[in-house]
């Protein structure tokens, strides 16, 4: 993940309501981009939003990892799945894949859950259970 190149390229990316960039680079990237970042949040209070997260990784490199974004909207959940890394040689010259769907929001449908339901449906899961 280069942020700066990724800021520049999705400038949406600075309004959005929460955003974790989760890479699996070494300890010195991670205090680059967290510096990065740090800057986008002094510099735009719209920006407090943004946090970073680097997960462990038993081995350095084969590590499968998704390249996603999950996206929500007031009526919607945006699920996108893409190839690129986000950085700027991927994403301006080489050939990609990406996949999206929107799952509309559900509308309250169903009626309330009875009282004493779940107290009838733990005790029947114990019994089944034994």
């Amino acid at each position: 993940v280069d942020p700066v190149f990724t800021m520049d390229f999705f400038p949406q990316l600075a309004s959005c309501g929460e955003l974790i960039i989760a890479h699996g680079l070494g300890p010195e990237e991670h205090v680059q981009i967290k510096s990065v970042v740090s800057r986008y949040r002094s510099a735009d209070p719209n920006a407090k939003h943004l946090l970073v997260h680097r997960p462990p990784l038993p081995i350095a490199f084969g590590t499968h990892h998704t390249k996603m974004f999950v996206l929500i909207y007031d009526n919607k959940l945006r699920v996108v799945i893409h190839t690129a890394n986000l950085i700027r040689s991927d994403c301006t010259s080489k050939t990609q894949g990406i996949w999206h769907q929107d799952f509309h929001l559900k509308q309250k449908l169903c009626k309330p859950i009875p009282e004493g339901y779940r107290a009838t449906t733990s005790s029947t899961t114990r019994q089944v259970s034994r």
